[in-house]
């Protein structure tokens, strides 16, 4: 979406950002029937509509920053925890239990991934996600809503058009 200068939902100023665009609706049913070893569950929705959030540069970087510093954070300490509990747990042997090569490979993953989410400032997802969060009350409040999307979870759903 191309920047725009319009009333931010999180600090409630005008300033230059992004809208984003996430869908809600009501969860009506579920079946499920099982075939041999496999359930299958069938989940139906009345979707009510979808709404444009904006979001302003600088509540997004916030934002984006809060979440991939967390999880840049959690990523190193499991990672430093796989070295402790090898130091903690070996006898002095060069062996390497298993958990801690987890460990270290989990954290490296999760430390890569947020500094590409850090770097790129987020994804279209997420500030999808955020523009669902800042509205979800809100919406829960004039509508019988309980249920939202964001335009990729959206383009999941086996829409029946009849």
């Amino acid at each position: 979406m191309l920047p725009a200068v319009d009333v931010c939902k999180n600090c409630n100023q005008s300033k230059g950002g992004s809208s984003h665009q996430f869908h809600f609706g009501t969860r009506t049913g579920q079946t499920s029937s099982r075939s041999g070893r496999t359930t299958t569950t069938t989940t139906t929705y009345t979707v009510l509509g979808s709404k444009w959030v904006h979001i302003c540069d600088d509540c997004m970087r916030k934002m984006t920053l809060t979440h991939g510093l967390g999880w840049l954070i959690f990523g190193i300490l499991f990672g430093l925890a796989g070295y402790g509990f090898d130091r903690l747990l070996s006898s002095g042997g060069h062996f390497v239990p298993p958990y801690s090569i987890l460990c270290g490979i989990t954290g490296f993953i999760v430390v890569i991934s947020n500094l590409v989410f850090l770097l790129k400032l987020g994804n279209e997802n997420f500030k999808e996600k955020m523009a669902i969060k800042l509205s979800k009350q809100e919406i829960r409040k004039s509508s019988s809503a309980n249920t939202f999307w964001t335009t990729k979870d959206f383009g999941k759903l086996n829409i029946s058009r009849f």
